[in-house]
């Protein structure tokens, strides 16, 4: 079972234009270094990742993924600070539609079933949409991975992960992110990692 987006005409159009700012800056299929797709990696049902969507600018959004069965296979949620629409910053737990996902990096494993997933949202909602105090040395202002490191020290605090150091672990997110950016903005699916600094 591969993960499940439906592509209706809005998401087609994001899609489109996502690889329409790769093809402006002369990218073509053969700099991806692949000539066919490859299949989509499949997500384990209990468990929780980090998420890397490409913005086609070599930047990233930052969220958790977790995915669930469904009638339809198998589909995820998606939780992640985000600031779009409106300008301020706010908590969204939403299924993940994205044809941008990059990469996922698995953090965990937790409960397959949906009160776990209840719980975890009950616990992410209530982090503020500030800079933390262990960020505030490097960190000028809140953004959404500024949000997924303070997730993950919310999860690892509450038994659902264990994270030995969140700073790595971002760096080596953002490591496989950057690896597979270009393959994301020409239409290849997302990469699927383990994290070393998450159990």
């Amino acid at each position: 079972m591969t993960l499940v987006r439906p592509r209706g005409p809005r998401l087609q159009h994001e899609a489109r234009d996502h690889r329409s700012r790769w093809q402006e800056r002369g990218l073509k299929l053969s700099d991806a270094g692949h000539t066919m797709p490859e299949p989509k990696p499949v997500l384990e049902i209990g468990s929780i990742y980090g998420a890397l969507f490409s913005r086609g600018d070599g930047k990233f959004h930052w969220a958790l993924v977790v995915p669930l069965e469904s009638d339809t296979g198998q589909d995820a949620v998606k939780m992640h600070a985000t600031n779009l629409g409106t300008g301020v910053w706010r908590y969204v737990r939403e299924p993940d539609k994205s044809p941008n996902l990059c990469v996922v990096v698995k953090l965990g494993e937790t409960s397959p079933l949906q009160n776990m997933v209840d719980y975890i949202d009950d616990l992410l909602k209530n982090i503020p949409m500030l800079v933390p105090e262990e960020d505030m040395i490097m960190e000028d202002t809140f953004t959404c991975r500024v949000w997924f490191k303070e997730a993950v020290r919310v999860l690892a605090a509450n038994g659902i992960v264990k994270c030995l150091d969140v700073h790595s672990l971002e760096k080596e997110m953002f490591e496989y992110g950057e690896e597979n950016d270009i393959q994301t903005g020409l239409g290849y699916p997302y990469k699927a990692h383990a994290s070393q600094y998450c159990t």
